[in-house]
């Protein structure tokens, strides 16, 4: 397994794709078009209503749905078809900007209609962040997928310095309803690109998994390889810390530096800049470094860049260090993605992702609210200055908690013996109890176990539950390894469908200890549930 990634192609090779850059560039129309509706939302909130409060909960019905709703998302992007699913979710957004346009401009909005919809817009973003995180490997080839996804970062970031900035020229201008139609527009033109594009089927052996079963699996997968753990890990501490930016940036704009909302915007504008120079500068570092350094280097560049925000008191010195700022972030976000992409096999990719948006959210949320107390109490300076130490230790834990790109196989391999599972049952028979027997050589039962310790993993990552390896003690040397499945049809989609290469090495490895001339022997049967088995046990003892 190699840690660095060896991408050949240079920073601009996926733009050369003319599906992929058609794609960016509306979903770059379209990143626009939602930061000015959030200030068009804003803006005509305090219109419609003197409350505060209200203006607040503007932000917190674009944020909430996404929240509460990407990890059912995630599952649908993996059930249906992701082509089909995004344009459906933007063709829904449109209908809603467009009524909320000419509802504004018709007199009609009141403030719990703005929630309304600008929740329902919330829920539509939830269902593409996903699904569109999930499209990329179909777009460029692998080894273009650090460069795609840190073009996505920058689309993103640019969108943010730049989308506020248009909104409030054109609310200044015509009003918001022209920002809620121009919104509307924006999610238009992201449904003409996704209806040009003709992706390739995938051939589907069985029938859709259950909504409920699929969400389950795909935490299932998560929580099952080791790296994806530290991943989000490192992520979440990441999210915590580095929210303080954005959280604080307009208080230090009005409050330190005694700035208007234009002086404002020219801030996010140099954060801005400096995420666009992350398009030319990522590549040749990905070319030198490993995926762990890069984001190590790039969290402790945006602590420092806090510690200096934090003790600045003047414009320049805060001008300086955002473009800093701006290419950290897209650093460490776009190489944490793509090394979350090459985690995940077709068949988990937007359950996995969608686990990835919901640290994100839920980090910046929960830091939001952490730094604007600690501002409040004890003061601005202490928070900036705390969230840049947390980032420089964020970075030093790297060298425990390594994220790295994973150059392995994750095409599927179907190397499970095929008479196993070419027997006639019902889908939802079930279910069954597998055990495989070892004949390990004398002298290897301790590497035999420590080569099983990643098929373990890799069993539950597919869909086993109640994993056991144990020495039968009648048989010195003979090993059972033990597992449940639910249901028939899991077991068919466990080695059919979701057992990669990477597994089958992994199997190989473990195999390369057994008495030579044996094969492993496996035996299926028809149990009852694991906990039920575990009552009838109980039952016994007492009797």
């Amino acid at each position: 397994m190699s840690a660095v990634p060896s991408p050949t192609a240079d920073a601009w090779a996926p733009l050369r794709r003319p599906i992929y850059r058609g794609l960016l560039l509306c979903q770059f129309a379209s990143n626009v078009g939602t930061w000015m509706q959030v200030v068009g939302a804003q803006w005509l909130m305090g219109d419609l209503t003197s409350s505060v409060t209200a203006v607040a909960l503007v932000q917190t019905a674009v944020t909430l749905p996404v929240f509460l709703a990407v990890l059912p998302a995630g599952a649908l992007g993996d059930l249906l078809d992701r082509r089909v699913l995004l344009i459906a979710s933007q063709g829904g957004m449109a209908v809603v900007a467009a009524i909320l346009a000419l509802m504004t401009e018709g007199g009609m909005m009141t403030p719990w209609l703005l929630l309304s919809l600008t929740f329902l817009l919330g829920m539509g973003q939830a269902v593409v962040v996903p699904s569109w995180h999930a499209i990329q490997p179909e777009l460029v080839p692998r080894e273009e997928i650090p460069q795609a996804v840190t073009l996505h970062g920058v689309n993103v970031n640019f969108a943010r310095a730049v989308g506020p900035a248009i909104g409030g020229l054109v609310i200044a201008a015509v009003g918001p309803a022209a920002v809620f139609g121009l919104n509307a527009l924006s999610f238009g033109f992201s449904v003409i690109a996704l209806a040009r594009w003709k992706r390739v089927k995938v051939e589907q052996r069985f029938a859709t998994e259950g909504f409920l079963r699929a969400m389950r699996a795909g935490g299932a997968y998560v929580r099952a390889t080791p790296p994806m753990r530290i991943l989000l890990m490192r992520l979440g501490a990441f999210m915590v810390f580095a929210s303080a930016l954005w959280t604080l940036l307009p208080i230090v704009a009005r409050d330190r530096l005694d700035l208007s909302s234009t002086g404002y915007g020219l801030l996010l504008a140099a954060a801005g800049i400096g995420a666009a120079t992350g398009v030319v500068t990522l590549p040749p570092l990905r070319r030198r470094f490993s995926t762990n350094a890069i984001i190590g280097l790039s969290s402790g560049a945006f602590g420092i860049g806090l510690l200096v925000l934090g003790l600045s008191h003047s414009v320049v010195p805060d001008v300086v260090v955002l473009p800093v700022l701006g290419l950290a972030w897209v650093a460490t976000l776009s190489s944490m993605m793509a090394a979350a992409q090459s985690m995940l096999p077709a068949w988990s990719r937007a359950r996995g992702l969608s686990w990835y948006v919901v640290v994100v959210m839920g980090g910046q949320a929960g830091g939001s609210i952490l730094w604007g107390l600690v501002a409040e109490h004890p003061s601005l300076t202490f928070a900036l200055v705390l969230t840049g130490a947390g980032l420089v230790g964020n970075s030093i834990s790297g060298r425990w908690l390594p994220v790295n790109w994973l150059n392995v196989d994750l095409e599927v391999s179907q190397h499970w013996p095929q008479d196993d599972l070419d027997e006639e049952l019902p889908d939802d028979a079930g279910p069954f109890h597998v055990r495989v027997r070892y004949a390990v050589q004398p002298g290897a039962a301790a590497q035999f176990r420590k080569a099983m310790e990643p098929v373990s993993r890799q069993r539950r990552r597919t869909g086993a539950t109640r994993w056991v390896l144990r020495e039968d003690p009648q048989t010195p040397g003979m090993f059972i390894e033990s597992w449940y499945v639910p249901l028939w049809i899991d077991h068919q989609r466990q080695h059919r469908e979701r057992t990669t290469m990477r597994d089958r090495e992994i199997e190989e490895a473990a195999l390369a200890f057994l008495v030579p001339g044996t094969e492993p022997a496996i035996e299926r049967v028809l149990a009852e549930p694991p906990r039920r088995l575990g009552l009838l046990r109980r039952r016994a003892r007492a009797s």
